[in-house]
């Protein structure tokens, strides 16, 4: 399921960051950059999928997919259920649901990991199982960046989780006539945005199917 089906299923906010466009790349540049994008995610109560770079490669079988090398099947989504520090300065590790009945993360703090500890497997509330193929599994956000395609956003504002950070408001409005392919025209609905101080801004347009 990817961001646009989220989006249509929870009316919430959808956005998909491919990690080879600009958004992405920019995204990339910033220092701990795509941690903190999911810890903000995980503190506002947001639903995150992400896709993994590759091909996917057909198979027999019930799922019709081969894993890579590293365990991950390309070109799949699977959705991003946690994120946790380690304890370990600088270390930060996301788990992933893997619907596929396949695979499973073989690098660090994978199931096979000599990394996982006692202590740690306590810490995460995880005890790895064992075989080739993983329900969940986890991942040194490093690694996951590393591997990564494309991240799948659904941004389910609510005043009631996490920091009171953003205002949100829905606007309604119809652009008609001869000027709806781009061209400015007074006589459509215009709207300004101003702030008092220094601020991220999220846009979101959407356009009501014909079939509602």
């Amino acid at each position: 399921i990817n961001a646009e089906y989220m989006g249509d299923l929870t009316g919430a906010v959808a956005e998909h960051v491919g990690m080879n466009t600009e958004n992405g790349r920019a995204l990339s540049r910033i220092p701990n950059g795509i941690a903190d994008k999911l810890k903000q995610a995980k503190a506002e109560g947001w639903l995150l999928g992400c896709v993994f770079k590759g091909n996917a490669y057909q198979s027999p079988g019930a799922t019709g997919y081969t894993a890579a090398a590293n365990g991950l099947i390309p070109g799949r989504t699977y959705a991003l259920l946690d994120v946790r520090e380690t304890g370990q300065p600088g270390q930060t590790l996301v788990r992933l649901r893997n619907p596929w009945g396949v695979g499973g993360w073989t690098g660090n703090w994978g199931a096979g990991s000599n990394m996982w500890t006692q202590n740690m497997m306590e810490h995460l509330s995880y005890y790895p199982e064992q075989g080739n193929n993983q329900s969940t599994f986890w991942m040194d956000v490093r690694d996951f960046e590393e591997s990564l395609a494309a991240l799948q956003i659904c941004r389910t504002y609510n005043h009631n989780i996490g920091e009171p950070w953003y205002m949100s408001a829905d606007l309604d409005g119809y652009w008609g006539g001869m000027n709806t392919g781009g061209q400015v025209s007074m006589s459509n609905p215009q709207y300004i945005i101003s702030c008092s101080e220094s601020a991220s801004c999220f846009v979101f347009l959407s356009q009501y199917s014909a079939l509602i």
